[in-house]
């Protein structure tokens, strides 16, 4: 069969354990008692792969996104021009406390109300292993010069309600005056921008109708993930002005702020990133009559995969480059769920089922991996045995958390299933 590659594979272990299983069997069955272990007894399991085309299993695959929201993630992206054409800012809201703890010279911690804060640091703690980008890449720290919603805010936007939608001056975050500047370097975990103390003043003005900051990247190419945002502020106390004290805060309202947004499906297979992708796979509904070649046999012989023995099964993706910008930061788990389509509910809506597979990851762009594996044995032993209950023939491959990584995983249009499959013989005695 040109659509199927076999090999044969050694399994000696295998083949006593279903001996053993048969000899058990014949023994519990009726006998003559001149028989000498009745008339047939297995000769041997043999044990061969079986690589399907997809025209053999798959009948299509599509991609949807939009299935996690950015304003959610548990991290941040800082990007200029990244793949040509991904920038990404983080701006956050900054709100000094009114008072601060110290310890008098008795030390016993005390209420401070009036507190005089005078310098600070803006702190972006990184995944060291996620960025990307040239050496001694700038980024800049500026005021932010618009007030914004933090429940809405896009790259375009700084508010809208569905009603009532008013744009950045500047998008991506307007940006005020300059305060500072930090230097990346590949595997760095933190970048650190000085903010002065005038600064600081305008922050500490409550009567100020905008206090922020705007984070932007200034060298082309740039692109680093960020797993947190904190503000580091000196003080000087009312109780006692000989000492500094420092405070760490943490903006409540950080965000990231990004242009483009990935396309809403894409014809290949996608998978993960932010906004997540599920990529969808619709299999033959009958799988279990799918004819599947012997092995060392004459041409045209054939055994139903509903009566192998199937050892694994796996599908097998070939890695492909994803939406201009938004390749992997690092290797992805992904995980193959079923699917419960409804024709009452449109696909991309569609609710996940059980897991059908365990997690991998898949390796980012660049590596030598040219095949990711993931096995989906537990749904494929489903169709054999002479199970009337058969699974949903749809499968999602998704994100294993969704929305837990930027950037999206790809594959080739169409993977490829390998099966381990043993077959018994049977020898009879004379």
């Amino acid at each position: 069969m040109p659509e199927a590659r076999v090999k044969t594979i050694r399994t000696r272990q295998h083949a006593a354990i279903l001996f053993a299983a048969s000899i058990w069997a014949a023994g519990c069955a009726q006998e003559n008692p001149t028989d000498v272990g009745g008339s047939l007894l297995p000769g041997g399991v043999r044990t061969y792969e079986v690589i399907l085309d997809p025209t053999r299993f798959l009948l299509s695959d599509t991609s949807f996104g939009g299935y996690s929201d950015p304003r959610a993630a548990t991290f941040f992206v800082l990007a200029r021009a990244f793949e040509g054409v991904l920038n990404a800012n983080v701006i956050a809201t900054v709100t000094l406390p009114s008072v601060i703890t110290v310890r008098d010279s008795a030390g016993n911690a005390r209420p401070d109300s009036a507190p005089v804060f005078f310098g600070g640091r803006v702190i972006v703690t990184l995944d060291s292993l996620a960025g990307r980008g040239p050496d001694n890449a700038s980024l800049r720290l500026f005021r932010l010069a618009e007030d914004y919603d933090v429940a809405s805010t896009t790259w375009a936007l700084r508010l809208d309600t569905g009603n009532v939608k008013l744009p950045w001056s500047v998008p991506g975050g307007t940006a005020g005056s300059p305060i500072s500047s930090a230097t990346w370097q590949p595997r760095a975990d933190s970048l650190t921008f000085r903010v002065d103390s005038v600064t600081i003043a305008a922050w500490a003005d409550t009567l100020s109708p905008v206090r922020g900051f705007v984070i932007r990247g200034e060298t082309p190419g740039l692109r680093i993930r960020a797993t947190g945002v904190s503000l580091v502020i000196d003080a000087r106390s009312s109780i006692r002005r000989d000492t500094v004290f420092t405070t760490t805060i943490t903006p409540p309202t950080a965000r990231f702020l990004f242009d483009p947004v990935p396309p809403a499906a894409a014809s290949n297979i996608v998978a993960a990133g932010t906004p997540a992708f599920r990529a969808m796979l619709r299999l033959k509904e009958r799988l279990d009559t799918l004819a599947l070649p012997c092995l060392d046999a004459a041409p045209g012989c054939t055994v139903r995969l509903g009566d192998a023995s199937i050892n694994s099964a796996s599908l097998l993706f070939e890695p492909d480059t994803g939406p201009a910008g938004f390749s992997a930061e690092d290797s992805v788990s992904v995980i193959v769920r079923e699917l419960l389509v409804n024709p009452a509910v449109p696909l991309e809506r569609t609710p996940l089922g059980a897991f059908a597979a365990t997690a991998r990851r898949a390796p980012p762009p660049g590596s030598s991996s040219r095949v990711v594996e993931i096995p989906i044995g537990e749904y494929i032993r489903q169709f054999t045995g002479g199970n009337e209950q058969l699974p949903p023939s749809w499968l999602a491959l998704v994100g294993a958390p969704e929305g837990a990584s930027f950037g999206h995983v790809a594959f080739k249009s169409r993977p490829r299933l390998r099966l381990i499959l043993s077959v018994g013989t049977e020898l009879r005695l004379r």
